[in-house]
C-alpha cells in the first residue's frame, strides 16, 4: 500500500510495474496511462500508471508462456499493439538487456518495434 506513495513522494512522474509476470496482456484492462489513489491516505497523488502490456521473459521463456522467438510469439504480440492502435492506446514493452544478447533475439526486438 506503500510504494505508489513512495514514488509519488520521490516526484516520479510514472510507474509501469503493473502487468502479469506469466503472461503477456491487458491486467489492468487498459493501455492507457491513468491517475493512480493512495486507498490509505484516501486521495489521488500525481504519479500516472503505465500498464505494462509485453514483458520480454513472459513470452519467451518456458517457465511462463514458453512461445520462445518463434512467429507465434511474434503474432501474440501483434494482436496486443494492434489493440492498442486501434484504440489510440500506449504499448508498453518491457525488453531486459539480457534478452539482446544473440542475432535471434535482436531480430526478434526489432520484429516488434517495426
Amino acid at each position: 500500500p506503500f510504494t505508489w506513495r513512495l514514488w509519488n513522494d520521490a516526484d516520479l512522474e510514472y510507474d509501469s510495474t503493473l502487468g502479469y509476470a506469466d503472461h503477456v496482456g491487458f491486467r489492468c484492462g487498459v493501455c492507457y496511462e491513468y491517475s493512480v489513489f493512495d486507498f490509505l491516505e484516501r486521495k489521488l497523488l500525481k504519479l500516472k500508471e503505465r500498464p505494462l502490456l509485453v514483458m520480454d521473459c513472459s513470452l519467451t521463456e518456458s517457465r511462463y508462456m514458453g512461445m520462445g522467438y518463434s512467429n507465434n510469439a511474434l503474432n501474440c504480440v501483434s494482436v496486443i499493439k494492434n489493440y492498442c492502435r486501434k484504440y489510440n492506446g500506449d504499448f508498453v514493452l518491457l525488453w531486459h538487456n539480457t534478452s539482446l544478447i544473440t542475432a535471434k533475439q535482436k531480430a526478434f526486438l526489432k520484429g516488434i518495434i517495426t
